[in-house]
């Protein structure tokens, strides 16, 4: 990427600008360093930063100015996806997920959205634990106004539905936008049962069937 050379002269302004007294300057050096950790591949460089990263999101995380807890989750969530093993996902998923759904930057869903279902795929404990809390979330933002996800955040986000519904099925019900996903996937998959010989029926059984294979629990 680009911006690998500048890593060190970045962060340096950016870790400054986290605690500017200006808090749309704040704001925007929230969502700038989750982009330096998303793009940089000078992990050396910005890797050793991520406690003092952490410490400095902490109050943004918690004030109520909308974009700026906007800005402040997304970069948190670049962080875990980037560097799992760098974040205390235990006590700072909880957070995150209490934050959910987002008020006004929608565009934070996308690495926000990519960092919950890459902890389902990975099998992660805290997330599974937080599934009952998470699933009202999904459904608000899988609904209106659709801007809130594109289109391929939300396919994502629709597999990880899919795949809640068939291990915990209970949690969706009340939900009725997540619940029509779920009765779409079986319908899906028992109209196109597989026959001896019918490879047609069984090659669309396959696309059909839920997606729970990829995860990994």
């Amino acid at each position: 990427s680009s911006v690998t050379p500048s890593t060190g002269t970045l962060l340096k302004l950016l870790l400054h600008r986290l605690t500017d007294e200006d808090p749309e300057s704040r704001s925007n050096a929230a969502y700038a360093t989750g982009l330096l950790i998303q793009h940089s591949e000078d992990a050396g460089t910005y890797g050793p930063a991520y406690p003092e990263i952490l410490r400095k999101l902490e109050p943004l995380l918690q004030t109520e100015r909308a974009r700026t807890l906007d800005n402040a989750a997304g970069c948190v969530s670049r962080m875990i996806t980037a560097h799992p093993d760098k974040v205390p996902i235990s006590d700072v998923l909880p957070v995150l997920v209490g934050l959910l759904p987002l008020k006004e930057d929608y565009e934070e869903n996308a690495p926000i959205y990519q960092c919950i279902v890459g902890l389902y795929q990975a099998g992660n404990p805290t997330v599974q634990e937080l599934t009952p809390q998470l699933v009202p979330v999904f459904a608000a933002v899988l609904g209106e106004p659709k801007e809130q996800l594109e289109e391929e955040t939300r396919a994502k986000l629709v597999e990880t539905v899919k795949y809640i519904a068939n291990k915990q099925p209970a949690l969706i019900q009340g939900h009725a936008v997540l619940a029509a996903l779920y009765v779409i996937e079986v319908k899906c998959a028992v109209s196109y049962g597989s026959r001896p010989g019918s490879t047609p029926r069984e090659s669309k059984r396959r696309m059909c069937m839920p997606a729970a294979k990829v995860y990994t629990i």
